[in-house]
């Protein structure tokens, strides 16, 4: 059975152009933010982000809807290098640590401290995943504004 290549798909409004590089503000809500009583519940989450991709379409323009487009696959390798790396990493130099040091203390800092190095491969590397995880910009038909 083959893998089914899914794609994750953002409303999102064009901010600037600059050559083939489009800079597209989405705005990210929690599972919750649409509910009825989102303003008295403290669970309620809005951000707005800024996405740049690399686009070849012509006849875009500043302010136009599109949708923002990214593959399933690079969605999870994207939660992949966020989440799970860094918390195996954690759980791993913690128990590690507080194997050969028997103090909580020194395993809680090693663990965090761990993180650095961490971070740091993934700024050094940042070129080269930004290539991995590249999206698509789809203009919106009039058809999917209603």
């Amino acid at each position: 059975m083959g893998k089914k290549n899914t794609h994750v798909k953002h409303e999102g409004t064009i901010t600037q152009i600059d050559g083939t590089t489009v800079y597209v503000r989405i705005i990210q809500h929690s599972a919750c933010a649409g509910c009825h009583v989102k303003s008295a519940c403290t669970a309620a989450d809005r951000s707005e982000k800024i996405i740049e991709t690399t686009c070849y379409t012509p006849d875009l323009y500043v302010g136009q809807p599109v949708w923002v487009v990214g593959t399933e696959a690079m969605s999870n390798q994207a939660l992949r290098l966020a989440f799970l790396y860094p918390l195996v990493m954690i759980c791993c130099v913690l128990a590690g640590a507080y194997f050969i040091s028997h103090d909580e203390a020194v395993a809680g800092v090693s663990a965090l401290l761990s993180l650095l190095p961490y971070y740091l491969a993934l700024y050094l590397l940042r070129k080269k995943i930004k290539k991995s995880l590249v999206f698509t910009v789809e203009p919106q038909h009039q058809s999917e504004n209603l």
